[in-house]
């Protein structure tokens, strides 16, 4: 087995130790390929060289310097085994002036791809224009305000007083009208008679529609100011936030999780002009708020890498690398399994350990109420969902070894849907249906008399119907991002909390990892230590996808691999799913 080392493009010098070089990696939670670290491996004569002028050239701008690794390939009889580069910030040191000591990383590895995603902002990529309006989302939001009775009796007597004057008006048309046709079907009235009490209804029908204008106007700055308009934050979707991330770092995205395309992020809001409100509220101008659709410096996605957190967290998921796409799926998703190539050989293993120490007794799952938003707390449903574990019989309680308590917190908070109008909002609902009656006849008349066409029909009711299914605040203010599920319209649907909740998580991702659903599918055998054959293809196989097969075709997952590159063995860590118990029970929780 001829090894050689490349680096930077050159082969012409010696590298010290590369046949005892020893490289672990290790599987991680949210990761799929493993986090490969190595020994530090010792370079020397020109290649020490090399490296100290590549750094050295970091000062005067002649090369990249050390925030930027040089480029190391490996090669196995003349065949690319290895691409990555050599890392300057963990364990670097120059020796002297012929020896520097450095470890490695592969180019297209969980541990590269997440250090960079964890240093990338979305606020970067939004002052370098990758990111802006058109990605954001209008989310349409209400106010539900506190009923100020004095007001409303203001406004109300205004409109009771016009509309007393306008019934008026009304019948003195009327009679006028009927003046005049009692003064043609006598055949006595003359033609300037005719013609004053022609303009004579006509002068009372242009004021009583001035009475009419003014009414819908005053009805209209009721209703508007009782019921807060429609309102609209700027969110985006979270896959757009991850594609975004992604191509900026010179990647492409593919998921599998049935719901990712529909989640919706609103971060925090602050900074909003009260009095530019109220001047829109009074001219019926939508009110589109100010700020961006990402999250906020403040809020927990802020980076790149924290919003794949978020996704490994939100649906039990993680994530790989392959041929330049970062693949992230739920745990034991098909897609894991029908990419995995390597196979294990048919190996004798005495020595088993169980999982049985990673069963938490108790677990649960939360979403981050907004404490400044009573709705959040009035509407709790959903945020919080309890999963306990116990044992299905007991011989002696004293001997029982089911402990633990862990919790999945989500720093995000849930919407709150606008289901029905209140009793308050029907009352004014069908008190406005009626009055768009009214109204509607008058004008028509009104216009036919003066032949003016038709106009489209007055609709004051629907500023109150169009605000169910809209997100209900406190205020303008989000004090913790909110994270939902929003249908096709932008709306959330009426069943919010049977799609979208802690149980919801639990039901649909989170049961995987149960040691008692899923025909008790989260209990393993591991085996640790195991000789099997090994060289760079087999190290390729498992450190891009650590799901396998073994000989006897059972489904298997890797934990760690420790290799020597000069010997044809490496010791594996794994572990296969095996049922070893069924006395238990899961019971569940969930606060309203």
């Amino acid at each position: 087995m001829a090894i050689e080392l490349i680096l930077n493009g050159d082969n012409s010098s010696e590298i010290k130790e590369l046949h005892d070089l020893e490289i672990l990696a290790s599987v991680e939670e949210g990761n799929v390929n493993a986090r490969i670290t190595t020994e530090q491996i010792t370079l020397v004569n020109n290649y020490a060289k090399l490296v100290r002028d590549y750094i050295a050239g970091g000062a005067n701008g002649t090369t990249e310097g050390i925030f930027e690794g040089l480029p190391l390939q490996i090669q196995e009889n003349g065949v690319n085994v290895f691409d990555g580069y050599l890392d300057f910030l963990n364990d670097f040191e120059i020796v002297n002036p012929t020896t520097v000591k450095s470890r490695i990383k592969k180019h297209d590895g969980n541990n590269n791809f997440q250090d960079r995603a964890n240093g990338l902002t979305f606020g970067y990529l939004d002052e370098i224009n990758l990111i802006g309006p058109g990605d954001y989302l209008d989310i349409p939001y209400i106010i539900e305000k506190d009923f100020n009775f004095i007001e409303f009796s203001f406004i109300a007597f205004q409109i009771y007083a016009i509309s007393r004057d306008l019934q008026t008006q009304i019948r003195v048309a009327a009679q006028q009208v009927a003046n005049i046709a009692g003064l043609v079907s006598s055949g006595t009235a003359a033609g300037g008679a005719v013609a004053l009490a022609a303009a004579q209804v006509a002068l009372t029908l242009t004021f009583s529609l001035a009475l009419v204008i003014i009414l819908i106007n005053l009805l209209t700055d009721l209703v508007r100011y009782i019921f807060s308009p429609i309102k609209y934050h700027k969110g985006i979707r979270v896959s757009r936030l991850i594609e975004i991330g992604c191509s900026y770092l010179g990647y492409s995205y593919n998921s599998t999780i049935a719901d990712l395309s529909d989640i919706v992020i609103i971060p925090t809001k602050t900074g909003i002009n009260k009095d530019d409100q109220e001047s829109q509220i009074i001219n019926g101008i939508p009110i589109y708020q100010p700020g961006v659709g990402y999250p906020s410096a403040s809020d927990f996605g802020y980076t790149l890498g924290e919003i794949f957190e978020l996704i490994n967290k939100l649906f039990y998921a993680e994530f790989t690398i392959q041929n330049g796409v970062v693949e992230q799926h739920v745990i034991d998703s098909t897609w894991w399994l029908q990419n995995s190539t390597y196979v294990l050989p048919d190996i004798l293993q005495e020595s088993i350990v169980t999982n049985a120490n990673e069963l938490i007794s108790d677990k649960l799952i939360t979403f981050k109420a907004d404490a400044k938003d009573v709705n959040s707390f009035e509407n709790f449903l959903g945020h919080t969902y309890e999963i306990r574990t116990r044992a299905g019989t007991v011989a002696d309680h004293r001997n029982v070894l089911l402990n633990g308590f862990s919790r999945i917190d989500i720093p995000y908070d849930l919407p709150n849907r606008k289901n029905k109008l209140n009793n308050f909002e029907q009352f004014a609902f069908n008190l406005l249906d009626k009055i768009d009656e009214i109204i509607n006849v008058f004008v028509t008349l009104a216009q036919s008399l003066q032949g003016n066409p038709q106009t489209s029909p007055n609709n004051l009711t629907g500023f109150i119907s169009q605000r169910i299914g809209c997100n209900i605040l406190e205020t303008d203010y989000l004090h913790v991002p909110k994270i939902m599920k929003l249908n096709s319209q932008l709306r959330l649907s009426t069943n919010q909390r049977d799609l979208w909740s802690a149980k919801y998580l639990y039901d649909n991702y989170h049961n995987k990892g149960s040691f008692v659903l899923n025909n008790y599918g989260n209990q393993y055998y591991i085996y640790k230590g195991v000789k099997v054959p090994f060289g760079f293809e087999e190290f390729n196989q498992l450190t891009q996808n650590s799901y396998f097969y073994n000989s006897n075709g059972d489904l298997c997952k890797l934990e760690q691999i420790s290799w020597n590159v000069s010997q044809d063995f490496a010791l594996i860590d794994y572990r296969v799913k095996t049922k070893y118990t069924t006395n238990l029970v899961e019971e569940y929780i969930e606060e309203a």
